[in-house]
């Protein structure tokens, strides 16, 4: 559910500052400052449910258009919002296809970066305690694994039961890798089976 909500805002955000961007750089386009926050909760709303529907479409009926279903989504998003909303106003058929192409590009560009700028200390936190949990510690600058009991998972312990809440895909080949390497011991057993 955080991740969703940190999701929405950051995308809202981006294209909050992508109509600002085209505002500020396209001559025929405008933003009304009253209108500005329902013409970015429009333009976002549709431009959040036209790209699904537009990829799905994409996929079954044209699959050429596949790669274009962004900047396809992000024309309805933009006529939807200036026709629906007073905030946003768009002339010529130039200022059209150059809205939706820096709207788009910034938008996406805004929705990569946002969340390294909004979240850093989240993101980083997350790394340490991802960092500590397989082993990695940090040494004049540089990482290094350290493979010890502490860093195995229980299921690998001699002296631990396992269960099936400790059984994972991912602990079993964090176990392996930690016991045995693989060329040394699964390679002789197959060429002895021979």
């Amino acid at each position: 559910m955080i991740r969703l909500v940190a999701s929405a805002a950051v995308t809202v955000l981006a294209n909050a500052v992508a109509l600002i961007a085209g505002a500020l750089l396209l001559e025929d386009m405008g933003l009304d400052v009253t209108g500005f926050i329902l013409a970015v909760l429009i333009f976002t709303g549709v431009s959040m449910l036209a790209s699904p529907l537009i990829r799905r479409t994409a996929l079954t009926k044209a699959p050429v258009l596949l790669g274009s279903t962004a900047l396809i989504s992000t024309l309805a998003a933009l006529i939807v919002t200036a026709i629906i909303s007073d905030g946003l106003r768009i002339n010529g058929l130039t200022t059209w296809v150059l809205a939706v192409v820096v709207v788009w590009a910034i938008g996406l560009a805004g929705q990569v970066l946002l969340p390294f700028v909004i979240f850093k200390k989240i993101l980083r936190a997350s790394a340490e305690q991802q960092a500590a949990r397989v082993g990695v510690t940090r040494d004049a600058g540089h990482a290094r694994v350290v493979k010890t009991a502490a860093h195995m998972p229980q299921s690998v312990s001699t002296n631990s039961r396992c269960d099936s809440s400790t059984v994972t895909p991912s602990s079993i080949l964090r176990a392996r890798s930690a016991v045995m390497p693989v060329s040394s011991t699964i390679m002789p057993t197959i060429r002895s089976r021979s």
